[in-house]
């Protein structure tokens, strides 16, 4: 685990890709509906949290960049499942003709979650990289299928720092005009997402082993986990098999 600072250029960068998203994203039936605010704070939050890694993996000497700087879809599509892309072929990538969905075969694609140190870990990030999972949705029968990255990642945020406290809502005209420096401030962006715990990286290939290592031991390789009395399956990846390069 390493806590990292996000540089005010890295967070400006994640808020103008936020604005672009919050226009064109809806709440899921299971959620409750959020305001304008809320909803881009929500989309911010995850956005940091890529630029969090993208920063790491940069001051490291890697080229590095996100799917939302180079997307061509106006945010209408899903993802395609992965948020970063790092390798030495990105120099000239994109090309005009190039599917940016799909990056060079060099390259390895990194899915970014982010989330709040839940508040059972009483703000311990070593508490919950002991108990938590990347996470990984169950939605096939084999874990395989439902990796859609090179290698999952986890960013947390300390709960308190991070809760929604002395904001002010935002404007759809701020959101249209991507008015970075106004949006920071009124959300406290810096302050609030500004330190972060990057856990780790797990590589696809070290998941499918652990999941397999457990099926042999016969003990299952997913778990359900309840939020708002709605119960999702996900599939074993604890934290402490992640790794920093």
């Amino acid at each position: 685990m390493i806590e990292l600072a996000v540089d005010k250029t890295w967070v400006e960068r994640a808020t103008r890709w936020a604005c672009r998203r919050v226009q064109h994203t809806i709440d899921r039936s299971n959620m409750n509906l959020r305001g304008l605010t809320e909803r881009l704070d929500d989309i911010v939050m995850g956005e940091i949290g890529s630029a969090a890694v993208a920063q790491f993996l940069v001051n490291r000497g890697n080229c590095v960049i996100a799917y939302d700087e180079v997307r061509r879809d106006g945010n209408l599509e899903p993802d395609p499942g992965w948020d970063l892309v790092v390798g030495p072929a990105l120099d000239q990538w994109p090309e005009e003709d190039s599917d940016v969905r799909t990056p060079p075969v060099s390259a390895h694609t990194i899915s970014v979650k982010t989330s709040r140190i839940p508040k059972a870990d009483n703000d311990s990030v070593e508490l919950a990289i002991e108990r938590r999972d990347f996470k990984v949705f169950k939605r096939s029968e084999a874990i395989e299928d439902d990796l859609s990255s090179d290698y999952e990642s986890q960013i947390y945020y300390p709960l308190y720092e991070s809760k929604m406290r002395d904001t002010q809502n935002i404007t759809q005209t701020l959101v249209a005009t991507e008015a970075v420096e106004e949006i920071n401030s009124l959300l406290r962006l810096g302050e609030r997402y500004g330190r972060c715990f990057l856990t780790g990286f797990v590589s696809k290939e070290t998941l499918v082993d652990h999941s397999q290592s457990l099926i042999e031991a016969q003990e299952s390789p997913c778990w359900t986990s309840w939020h708002g009395g709605k119960a999702k399956e996900m599939w074993s990846a604890p934290l402490h098999i992640g790794r920093l390069p």
